[in-house]
């Protein structure tokens, strides 16, 4: 459905008749806001309430006809990464909860009803979070690529370059390690595990090609899919890991990628792992990107 926003003097929906109302400088706004959320819903109609248009208004009251004010426009997910980023700084008070979201939203300045622009809560924030992780290490890993094409001293095999952005990737984490385990058990539900294992083919896609991976042949599953275990595999382990900076976690990855000398070695492993959530690699690792 194509992105609609609310305007000052009118709200548009495809299916509802125009609705019409003006706003002032008054302390009714939010409470005419919230009204026209309850009758044309959240999602359509709070994204864009610090967009106003005002008038001036006279001693005695009577509305004047001074100018109008127009407050700059945001769109929708301008809103939402706002909302959900500062989230996340209430996540190790509130956990991967609407409630980290409500209070995310009253501190960006929108009403705390705002966590209704995102329907599956706390695994929103977690999709949020897992993606912006994934984007984050994908753009580290383009660099890299680069300044290796650019100096041949800089030249790493695939498999160090695996490892360290393996390594790299999960210690996004570490700042919310204490509630990860809720994390993880919110992608698992019915309403949010395919949308992880696609952010997890995407991952993997990314990592592989960046480490020189061109592969053309059912090799690109087999490396993909046996990177996808080591990963998921270490960041159980991660969870449960008590020593400081989480080195037994990277002795263990070390470990894994050792074990792996062979990709196709771990192939099956992933098959099994999908199979506990009942959805099958292949949803995981369909092309998603063109490089």
């Amino acid at each position: 459905m194509d992105r609609q926003y609310i305007r000052a003097s009118s709200v548009q929906h495809s299916h509802r008749p125009q609705l019409k109302m003006a706003y002032t400088l008054s302390g009714n706004f939010l409470k005419s806001s919230l009204l026209l959320i309850a009758r044309t819903g959240v999602r359509r109609c709070i994204v864009n309430c610090k967009k106003t248009l005002c008038t001036t208004t006279g001693i005695n009251g009577s509305e004047s006809s001074g100018e109008e004010h127009y407050e700059d426009i945001e769109s929708e997910e301008t809103v939402e990464r706002r909302i959900l980023s500062t989230a996340l700084t209430y996540v190790p008070i509130h956990g991967w909860s609407r409630q980290s979201i409500a209070e995310a939203a009253k501190a960006e300045g929108y009403p705390s009803v705002t966590h209704g622009l995102f329907p599956r809560g706390g695994g929103d924030l977690v999709y949020y979070f897992v993606k912006d992780c994934n984007e984050q290490l994908a753009a580290q890993m383009y660099s890299d690529m680069k300044e290796r094409e650019a100096d041949s001293s800089l030249q790493k095999s695939s498999t160090v370059i695996l490892r360290d952005a393996t390594e790299t990737r999960l210690r996004m984490i570490m700042p919310y390690l204490d509630s990860w385990p809720q994390a993880m058990a919110l992608t698992a539900l019915p309403q949010n595990i395919q949308d992880h294992f696609k952010n997890l083919g995407t991952l993997m896609d990314d990592m592989c090609y960046y480490s020189g991976d061109r592969s053309a042949d059912f090799n690109w599953y087999i490396k993909r899919a046996s990177l996808a275990v080591i990963y998921k595999t270490t960041e159980m382990f991660m969870v449960q890991d008590s020593s400081f900076d989480c080195e037994e976690t990277w002795s263990f990855l070390e470990r894994r990628f050792a074990d792996a000398s062979s990709f196709g070695q771990l192939s099956t492993g992933l098959q099994q792992f999908t199979g506990g959530f009942g959805v099958g690699a292949q949803v995981a690792f369909e092309t998603v990107s063109v490089h």
